[in-house]
C-alpha cells in the first residue's frame, strides 16, 4: 500500500499501547481463518476530519493485516496486501472509526500475535526517518516508471556502528532490490554514486554519522521504482534519516520531500501521477514558489503551474493541464508568446505534442533545424545569444500542445514602475487623439502647452510618453509641497528611449542674400531675431566665427556669425545657400523649470535647448540627459537672496554637448559668447545655496563644463560635487573644467574624475574642499600657449584679473597626472589690494608626469614645474600656503616645482626655501614615482605608501573606510588607502 501524506496543523495525537481496550499485545487466536480482533462501529475512535491518520503496526505468523476505516455508511478496506506495515490515511469527508483485523492461514490452534497503533502525525518534521519508530517506514511510489538513465537521488545520515542486517534502499515493482547493503553495498540493476563518486558492489558503507548523498541511475529498461527505504516482504528497511528524494525520470516525474512541514507537502500519488503532476515539474529550489526560477530561467516546465500569473500567452491558446494549447492557423508572433526568450549558452528545451497540421519554432528570425514538426518531439539547442522563440503553424486547423518551455523571463520593466506617486496622474503623448484630459494614456496631452495649462497639485505627475519627441519647450509650472513632490517623468517600457524634448529652431526655404560686394567674397545674409549660437546646415553642424570681430576668422573653417545689431545672420558658403533643405539652431530654453518647487524629475533627455532652473527650489533630477546639441546644458540662476536657487539635486544625470563641428576653440581670449558654439556645460551664476551633483557626466564643452560666476553681492554656498565625471573630449580644443569665480562658501569636491580638460581648472574663489579627486590628461590650448596662466594645469588657483580673494582652500589626497601644465599653480598678478591668494593646504596628494606642454611662456620644456607658485605682484599677497605630506614626480625632464620665481629640482631645496621665507610652510614632502599596481593604487614598495597625514574624509575614492596600511606606518597618499591590504 502506499504511504499518503496529508496536510494538517492540528497537534499530535497518540492513541498507541493497548488497541482500544484490548490489552498487551492482543493476541490472536482461534485460527479459524476469520478475523480474530475488530473494531465495531461502535467501539470506533473518533479522529477529526481534516487529521493525517498514521496506521502502523507490528505482528508475527499472520499472513495479513487489514486495516479499515467507517465513513458513517460502509467499512472501507485501505490496504494491507502482504502485511504491509504503515499507511497513512488520508483526510476523508466523514471519516467516523477505524477498525484492524488480522487473517491467518495457520491450523487451529496456532497463537500469533500482533501490536496495532494509531497516531495522528501532523508537526513539522526535517526528514523522513524511514524505518524508525517515530516516522514513516518508507515511502511507497505508484510503480514509477525506470528506465535506461532515469536516477533517484537522496540523502542520508549514517549510522556509527555496522550494521549487520540488511537494508533495503531501493526496490522495483517485481520485488528484486535494486540497492542494498549490510556493511557494504549491493547494487543491481544499475549504478551508483556515494557522494559523486562511483560506487560499485562491494564498497564499505559510511559509519561517520555524517550526511551524504546516494545517486542511483538505471541500467536497465521497462523497470518501475516502487518504494524508497524498504520492503517488509523482503525485509530491512533502513532504520536511519533519508531525506530531499529526487526522482528524475524521461517523463521528468520529481519528487522533494522538504523541511518545511506538512502545509508545503502534496500527497505522494498526486504528486507523481495524474493531472497534479505539473505541481512539482519545478527545480527543487522552486517548491515554494515554482514560478521564480533559478537565475530567471523558466526549466522543465515551472512556468505551466499557474495560468493567473503573469506569462503572457497568444490569443487563442490556452492553459490546460499545465501544458499551454494552441489551436488556430497562422503565425504567432514572439513577442505575444510567454513574455520570454532563449537564453545564450542556457540549453532551450522545448516538448511539443502535435495533434494536427505542421509547426516551425523560431529563433532570432530563423527556424530552429530548418525541420517541420508533425509529430510528438523535445527540440533542444544551445542559443548563442539571447533571443525570442516564436511558433508558427504553417498548415490549416494547427493544433500542438507544449510544455517544459526552458526560457528567459522578461519581466514587463516599464519606466513608471520606479515612480511614487501620490497624487493625480497626468500623461502627455503627441500622437494621441483622444479627449485630452490626460487623465489616461488614451486621452493623454497631445501639446506642450497643453501640459503648461494644466494645474497642479502637490503630489501628482506628469508622465510623458517613452519614445516620442516634443519640438517645444517643456514648463509644467509645477508646484509641490515639502513631503509630497510633484513629478514629471516618463511611462511606457524602459527598451523605449526616453521622451526627448528637443526645440530646435527649424529654417526651411531659408532667402539668402548674396553679400559678397559688401562684405567679403561667398558672405550670404538672412534676417534672425536672435543670436545664433549652433548652426546645422542640412544637418551637418557648423563652426562659429568671433562675433566681435568676424573677419578675424570668419570662412572656410568658421561660417557663420551674427549681428544682433541689424538683425542678420551671415553664412560663409561658395554657392547660393537657399536651395538647401533646412537650416536649424539651437533655442534657448528646451526644458524651463524656473519657479517650479518640490518636483522630481525622471527619466528625460533635452536637445536643442538649454534647461533652466531660476528662482527655482527643492527639485531633483534622476536619470537624465540634458543640453544635447544646445548652446549651453544646464542653467541654475538666482535673482536675490529671497529668491535664491537652492536645495537642488541631480543623480546619475548626463550633461553633454554632443559637439558636431569642427574644432571648438576659444575665439581669441574672450568670454562665454566667443567660444566657437557650445558654451557652459552647467552655468550657475547669482544665489544659489545647497546644490549638488552625485554620480552625474559632464562632458565636451566650451568656454567651461562646469562654471560658476558669482559676483558681488551675489553668494553660492553649500555646493556639492561628488562621484562625477567631467569629460573633455578630442574636438574641443578650450573648455575649462570647474570653473568657480567670485563669492562662494562651502563649496565641496570630492571623489570626481576629472579628464583630457583643455586649459585647466580654474579656481578665483573662497571656502573650498578639493578632494580624493582624479585630475587627469588636462591638455593646454593653442590660444593660450603665450600664457603660461591659462595652460593646461590640473588645478589652477588665480587671483589675476578677479577681483576676489582665493582663500581657505584643502587640496587633499588628489591625483594629479598627466597635465600638460602645473599639477597645481597659484597666480596673484592684478597689482590690485584684496586680490590675494591666503590659507591654502595642498596635503597627500600625488602629483606625477605633470608639466609636459610644448612650451611655456616661450621658454624650454625643462622649466615647466610640477608646482608653480608665483611671486605675488603689486599690492597682491600669497601666504600661508601649506605644502605638506605630497608625492611630487619630476615634470618633463627637468624641474619639478617652481616657488617665488625660483626653479627647484630637489625636494630638499624647495623645503629649506620655503622655511627660509617663513610666509608658507612646506614639510614631509617626496620626490619620487608613485609606482601604481592599476587604477592609481599603489604598490606596496611606492614612495607613496605610509607618508600621508590623517585624512579629512572617512571614506576613500572606492567608497572603502580609510585605515593605515600597516599599524603605525601612516596613511598612504592619493585616493586609496589600503596600505598592505592589496
Amino acid at each position: 500500500m502506499a504511504v499518503i501524506i496529508m496536510p494538517s496543523t492540528t497537534p499530535i495525537k497518540e492513541l498507541s499501547g493497548a488497541f482500544y481496550g484490548l490489552s498487551g499485545y492482543g493476541v490472536f487466536a482461534n485460527g479459524d481463518g476469520s478475523p480474530i480482533i475488530t473494531l465495531s462501529p461502535t467501539d470506533k475512535v473518533v479522529v477529526t476530519e481534516g487529521d493525517p491518520v498514521l496506521l502502523r503496526s507490528d505482528g508475527i505468523d499472520y499472513d495479513t493485516i487489514l486495516w479499515t476505516y467507517f465513513d458513517g455508511a460502509d467499512w472501507v478496506d485501505i490496504g494491507g496486501t502482504n502485511g504491509f506495515k504503515d499507511y497513512q490515511l488520508p483526510v476523508t469527508t466523514g471519516l467516523m472509526g477505524i477498525q484492524m483485523r488480522a487473517e491467518y492461514t495457520n491450523a487451529v490452534g496456532t497463537t500469533v500475535s500482533g501490536v496495532a497503533e494509531i497516531t495522528a502525525q501532523v508537526e513539522p518534521r526535517e526528514y523522513y526517518n524511514l524505518g524508525g519508530n517515530t516516522d514513516l517506514g518508507r515511502i511507497d511510489i505508484p510503480n514509477l516508471p525506470f528506465s535506461t538513465g532515469d536516477k533517484i537521488t537522496f540523502k542520508f545520515l549514517a549510522k556509527t556502528v555496522v550494521t549487520t542486517e540488511v537494508t533495503r534502499l531501493l526496490g522495483s515493482s517485481s520485488g528484486s532490490s535494486q540497492l542494498h547493503h549490510t556493511d557494504i553495498y549491493t547494487v543491481t540493476r544499475g549504478t551508483m554514486k556515494l557522494d559523486g563518486v562511483d560506487v560499485p558492489t562491494g564498497t564499505t558503507v559510511p559509519i561517520d554519522g555524517l550526511e551524504h548523498t546516494i545517486e542511483f541511475t538505471s541500467s536497465v529498461d521497462g523497470d518501475s521504482i516502487r518504494y524508497i527505504g524498504g520492503n517488509p516482504t523482503h525485509g530491512g528497511s533502513a532504520d536511519y534519516p533519508i531525506y530531499d528524494i529526487l526522482a528524475e525520470t524521461a517523463n521528468d516525474w520529481r519528487y522533494y520531500p522538504i523541511a518545511d512541514g506538512w502545509d508545503n507537502n502534496p500527497t505522494l500519488v498526486e504528486t507523481l501521477i495524474g493531472a497534479n503532476a505539473t505541481l512539482v515539474n519545478g527545480l527543487e529550489s522552486n517548491w515554494n514558489n515554482p514560478v521564480e526560477c533559478d537565475d530567471g530561467y523558466v526549466v522543465n516546465g515551472c512556468f505551466d503551474t499557474d495560468p493567473e500569473l503573469d506569462w503572457d500567452l497568444p490569443d487563442g491558446a490556452t492553459w490546460e493541464n499545465g501544458r499551454v494549447h494552441f489551436s488556430g492557423d497562422g503565425y504567432i508572433s514572439v513577442d505575444q508568446f510567454i513574455n520570454g526568450i532563449a537564453g545564450k549558452d542556457v540549453v532551450f528545451t522545448v516538448d511539443v505534442e502535435m495533434v494536427s497540421g505542421e509547426l516551425r519554432i523560431y529563433y532570432d528570425g530563423s527556424q530552429i533545424g530548418g525541420t517541420t514538426i508533425t509529430e510528438t518531439v523535445t527540440i533542444e539547442f544551445t542559443p548563442a545569444i539571447d533571443a525570442e522563440i516564436g511558433f508558427e503553424v504553417s498548415s490549416a486547423g494547427g493544433e500542438y500542445y507544449i510544455d517544459n518551455v526552458s526560457i528567459k523571463e522578461v519581466a514587463t520593466d516599464n519606466y513608471e514602475d520606479d515612480y511614487t506617486i501620490t497624487g493625480v496622474t497626468y500623461y502627455a503623448d503627441p500622437t494621441a487623439t483622444g479627449a485630452g484630459d490626460g487623465l489616461t494614456p488614451e486621452n493623454a496631452f497631445a501639446t506642450l502647452s497643453a501640459i503648461g495649462s494644466q494645474p497642479y497639485l502637490a503630489g501628482d505627475a506628469l508622465l510623458i510618453k517613452a519614445g516620442e519627441v516634443w519640438d517645444d519647450t517643456l514648463d509644467a509650472n509645477m508646484v509641490g509641497a515639502d513631503g509630497n513632490h510633484c513629478l514629471i517623468g516618463a511611462y511606457g517600457v524602459k527598451t523605449l528611449a526616453m521622451p526627448l524634448i528637443s526645440n530646435p529652431i527649424v529654417h526651411s526655404g531659408m532667402v539668402w542674400t548674396d553679400r559678397s560686394s559688401d562684405l567679403g567674397a561667398n558672405t550670404w545674409s538672412t534676417s534672425t531675431d536672435h543670436k545664433v549660437s549652433r548652426l546645422w546646415e542640412n544637418d551637418v553642424e557648423l563652426s562659429r566665427a568671433y562675433d566681435e570681430d568676424y573677419t578675424q576668422d570668419f570662412g572656410t573653417t568658421y561660417r557663420f556669425h551674427t549681428n544682433l545689431d541689424t538683425d542678420e545672420l551671415y553664412l560663409y558658403s561658395t554657392t547660393d545657400p537657399t536651395p538647401n533643405a533646412y537650416f536649424e539652431d539651437a533655442d534657448y530654453y528646451a526644458f524651463e523649470l524656473g519657479n517650479h518647487s518640490y518636483v522630481d524629475v525622471h527619466d528625460i533627455e533635452t536637445r536643442y535647448g538649454e534647461t533652466r532652473m531660476k528662482d527655482t527650489h527643492h527639485i531633483n533630477v534622476y536619470n537624465c540627459i540634458l543640453g544635447r546639441k544646445s548652446a549651453q546644458g544646464l542653467i541654475i540662476e538666482g535673482d536675490s537672496e529671497a529668491e535664491n536657487t537652492s536645495n537642488i539635486y541631480f543623480n546619475n544625470t548626463v550633461v553633454e554637448a554632443l559637439w558636431e563641428g569642427g574644432d571648438l576653440s576659444m575665439a581669441y581670449q574672450g568670454h562665454e559668447s566667443d567660444t566657437r558654439g557650445c558654451e557652459d556645460g552647467l552655468h550657475m551664476s547669482g544665489f544659489a545655496s545647497d546644490i549638488e551633483f552625485d554620480r552625474c557626466t559632464l562632458s565636451g564643452w566650451g568656454h567651461s563644463i562646469i562654471n560658476m560666476l558669482c559676483e558681488a553681492p551675489d553668494l553660492m554656498e553649500n555646493i556639492y560635487i561628488h562621484h562625477c565625471t567631467i569629460n573633455g573630449v578630442a574636438n574641443v580644443s578650450y573648455g575649462k573644467g570647474i570653473d568657480i569665480i567670485g563669492q562662494t562658501n562651502n563649496i565641496r569636491i570630492h571623489y570626481n574624475h576629472i579628464l583630457n580638460v583643455p586649459v585647466q581648472n580654474q579656481y578665483g574663489c573662497q571656502n573650498v574642499d578639493f578632494q580624493f579627486n582624479i585630475v587627469e590628461n588636462q591638455r593646454s590650448c593653442s590660444v593660450r600657449a603665450s600664457d603660461n596662466a591659462n595652460n593646461g594645469h590640473g588645478l589652477h588657483l588665480s587671483a589675476k584679473d578677479v577681483p576676489y580673494e582665493v582663500r581657505d582652500f584643502v587640496i587633499g589626497n588628489n591625483i594629479f597626472i598627466n597635465c600638460e601644465g602645473s599639477a597645481v599653480s597659484m597666480y596673484a598678478q592684478s597689482g590690485n589690494a584684496g586680490d590675494d591668494i591666503r590659507n591654502i593646504v595642498v596635503k597627500n596628494n600625488i602629483m606625477t608626469g605633470c608639466g609636459t606642454a610644448p612650451d611655456w611662456n616661450g621658454a624650454p620644456v625643462e622649466t615647466v614645474p610640477t608646482v608653480y607658485q608665483e611671486t605675488a605682484e603689486g599690492s597682491s599677497i600669497i601666504e600661508n600656503i601649506q605644502y605638506r605630506n605630497n608625492l611630487v614626480g619630476v615634470g618633463g625632464d627637468g624641474a619639478s616645482i617652481i616657488y617665488h620665481n625660483v626653479v627647484y629640482s630637489d625636494m630638499a631645496a624647495f623645503e629649506a626655501a620655503v622655511l627660509a621665507d617663513g610666509v608658507d610652510t612646506a614639510i614631509n614632502n617626496v620626490d619620487g614615482d608613485p609606482t601604481f599596481i592599476s587604477d592609481f593604487i599603489l604598490d606596496l614598495a611606492s614612495a607613496g605608501v605610509g607618508i600621508a597625514e590623517i585624512p579629512d574624509l572617512v571614506e576613500d575614492y572606492a567608497g572603502e573606510l580609510i585605515a593605515q596600511g600597516v599599524v603605525g606606518s601612516g596613511y598612504d597618499v592619493g585616493i586609496y588607502n589600503q596600505g598592505t591590504t592589496i
